[in-house]
């Protein structure tokens, strides 16, 4: 069942964000706005599970909601009298399939999370493995012979141990200003905190992995990031310094099209090919960076929080619970609908 909950919570969250991206495009370019969207997916619906568990504050009335499917319990309410165990055949294949559903999802969940795992394991190994090096009017930066995309990576939670690491294939092929601007764009990476954000992101993901809406949004913050830290190497500069950064996107595809493997988010390149079309597109165009301001972040964080609080508690009301003799609280349908 908690799949189904974040399923379909999961595609209102993305039908919502598709439609204000939609009317102020430069939304878009805010991975803020997809991040918070991603943890909506899960949150609201935990959350939500989690009030049901609540001991109630009324022994036996309970107050009805206009809303949804018209009267709704509130949070803690109690139905007059106990609900009817559902009987017959189809009642216990439904059941067994429930059960059977719910032992695939949470299947799913450990695969996920171990290959999360086990990838972080691997990246931290690589970055452990490489050795630093230096250019003139280069930051620092870490090579590695194994074959990979450039990438930044952080120690979950010592941001001050983080790596810029380049295969060296990749290096011998550029020239001093184009390290110097793969190096620049993963430094962004790094202040923006996009590595550590995606392992957090990535974790819901692997809990979300049942609805396919929250891929979608992933690949939209994925996206965004990259435009981020595309815009932190080339915001004023002019179109001359634009079109050559392109020209480097454009030579580390080449390069990297045949590589075994891809550190998928806080890397210069990916093997999506029309989300770099549209980073070129914005690289070219000379985009500006929107909604940076701290109260761009408070305010949205408010939203989130409101919107996430507000979808529990819509859920927990219209979750039929009832009372037994010792005045716990157990769940006797765990459906989005009618009591």
């Amino acid at each position: 069942m908690m799949a189904a909950l974040i399923l379909l919570v999961s595609a209102l969250v993305w039908a919502a964000m598709s439609a204000f991206a939609l009317f102020e495009p430069r939304l878009r370019h805010w991975s803020a706005f997809w991040a918070s969207a991603i943890i909506i997916c899960l949150f609201s619906p935990v959350l939500g599970l989690v009030f049901l568990y609540i001991p109630a504050p009324y022994s036996a009335a309970y107050f009805d909601v206009p809303l949804l499917h018209g009267s709704l319990q509130a949070l803690g309410g109690l139905i007059d009298a106990p609900q009817e165990n559902p009987q017959g055949v189809g009642a216990v294949l439904w059941s067994k399939l429930f059960y059977f559903a719910g032992l695939i999802y949470l299947a799913g969940v450990c695969v996920m999370v171990a290959r999360l795992v086990i990838g972080r394991l691997r990246v931290g190994q690589i970055a452990a493995q490489a050795t630093q090096m230096s250019a003139p009017d280069v930051p620092a930066f870490w090579v590695t012979e194994r074959s990979v995309g450039a990438f930044a990576y952080t120690t979950f939670g010592r941001h001050g141990g983080s790596k810029i690491v380049i295969p060296r294939t990749l290096m011998q092929s550029l020239s001093t200003s184009e390290l110097a601007d793969i190096v620049r764009h993963e430094a962004a990476h790094i202040q923006r905190r996009d590595d550590e954000w995606g392992v957090v992101l990535r974790f819901i993901l692997a809990v979300c992995w049942a609805s396919p809406f929250v891929y979608m949004l992933f690949a939209q913050w994925t996206m965004s990031a990259e435009t981020q830290s595309d815009m932190a190497v080339n915001y004023g500069h002019p179109q001359a310094q634009r079109r050559a950064y392109a020209q480097t996107l454009l030579k580390a595809l080449k390069i990297t099209a045949s590589r075994v493997w891809q550190y998928p988010v806080a890397s210069f390149s990916t093997r999506h090919l029309r989300s770099e079309k549209m980073r070129i597109k914005h690289i070219l165009t000379g985009d500006v960076p929107s909604f940076k301001s701290l109260r761009h972040r408070v305010l949205l964080s408010f939203v989130a929080l409101g919107v996430t609080v507000s979808g529990a508690l819509i859920f927990a009301s219209s979750t039929p619970i009832r009372a037994v003799a010792d005045n716990s609280v157990i769940i006797s349908d765990l459906s989005l609908g009618l009591a």
